[in-house]
């Protein structure tokens, strides 16, 4: 079994830090409105790595598991941003 290394994965996940404090110090809690806050001067920066909204949260949670970030607003919300269940699927 081959053991990875998360380690560059963080580092390039830190690299958001300061475009999410810049997004929370302007009053932004959610996920949406982070993203909606940070993908623009991301890609400005980097035009070849599109933020989406699934690393946004992937990203959120494991700098919140470093204590990097306070995470998302609400358990609810965060809840809601995973896959769909079962249910959802099926009635939609």
């Amino acid at each position: 079994m081959r053991h990875h290394d998360r380690s560059g994965w963080d580092r390039k996940r830190r690299a958001l830090l300061p475009y999410l404090a810049g997004a929370r110090s302007l009053g932004f809690r959610r996920l949406d409105d982070l993203l909606a806050a940070v993908a623009p001067l991301w890609l400005a920066d980097h035009p070849h790595r599109p933020l989406t909204r699934s690393t946004l949260r992937r990203t959120i949670v494991r700098l919140q598991e470093l204590g990097l970030d306070p995470g998302l607003d609400d358990l609810a919300t965060a809840r809601k941003l995973g896959r769909p269940t079962r249910a959802k699927k099926l009635s939609g």
